[in-house]
């Protein structure tokens, strides 16, 4: 099977799809449609517990991360020899890993600049993944 062919039978299954004016997305799980619905109506039905803390988030999992800005959990921690640092998300570990890995996903859109980077934070502007 070819993959075309397998994207093809992924589209065939998308059995839910969004019924907001603009938006054609579809998803195989009423789940997943439901959690894309709240996009649309700002719908955060996951308040942030800590005293003065008024976030609330889309995605039960948006507010575990969150909580560990309260409770300072970082359950992501390095491997690499002689590197200690954790971090409270699996995003930020990622692309730390990037800096030992040696990988720099981004470039500079600039055509005569050839500069490549570990994050999109070292470039002004757009930044285009290569």
């Amino acid at each position: 099977m070819e993959i075309t062919e397998l994207v093809n039978n992924k589209e065939r299954y998308r059995r839910f799809y969004c019924s907001w004016k603009t938006c054609e997305k579809g998803f195989n799980r009423k789940s997943d449609l439901i959690r894309h619905f709240r996009i649309h109506t700002n719908e955060r039905p996951y308040p942030c517990p800590a005293p003065g803390c008024e976030r609330s988030f889309i995605q039960r999992s948006a507010l575990t991360v969150h909580l560990r800005t309260h409770t300072g959990e970082k359950p992501y921690e390095c491997q690499y020899p002689g590197c200690y640092k954790r971090f409270a998300d699996s995003s930020s570990f990622s692309r730390h890993r990037r800096v030992h890995l040696g990988k720099r996903p981004y470039t500079c859109v600039i055509e005569t600049c050839r500069k490549r980077s570990v994050t999109n934070f070292d470039f002004p502007g757009d930044l285009s993944p290569s």
